[in-house]
């Protein structure tokens, strides 16, 4: 039998939390809970559909209803980056540094992190999309 060609969206949260080990199992710190509602990651995922379909090669046009798997891995990137951007704006916003009795305590909640996690896979989505496109551009 050959594989579908599309991911439905309700794999495609599931193939994401699984490869950011978002699992209430992992989450010890976070009392054995996701961390990302399935609303985010399909949020996340609408982002990483948009960037794919501004950036990427004109045919594609993507939409999370008709996500095709030959992309599936520039996707994942683009939604992993932009779940860490969401996290990113979330501690920023809640989480300050302060003075404690002559120390500073830093309560940003490794936004550092974060930041490297979206940098690096940012980075990995446009390559693996200038990969693509070359590889499309060669056989077109």
């Amino acid at each position: 039998m050959a594989q579908e060609k599309r991911l439905k969206l309700q794999d495609a949260i599931l193939r994401i939390r699984s490869a950011i080990r978002d699992i209430p199992e992992m989450n010890r710190l976070l009392d054995f809970k996701e961390e990302f509602t399935p609303e985010e990651i399909i949020s996340a995922i609408e982002s990483g559909i948009d960037f794919i379909n501004y950036t990427g090669y004109p045919f594609l046009s993507l939409t999370k209803e008709c996500m095709d798997r030959q992309i599936w891995n520039i996707l994942k990137d683009a939604v992993i980056a932009e779940l860490m951007d969401m996290m990113i704006i979330y501690k920023a916003r809640n989480w300050l540094t302060v003075n404690d009795g002559g120390g500073v305590v830093n309560r940003e909640g490794n936004l550092d992190i974060y930041r490297a996690i979206k940098i690096e896979h940012e980075r990995r989505a446009e390559q693996k999309l200038a990969e693509y496109k070359d590889y499309q551009n060669k056989w077109a």
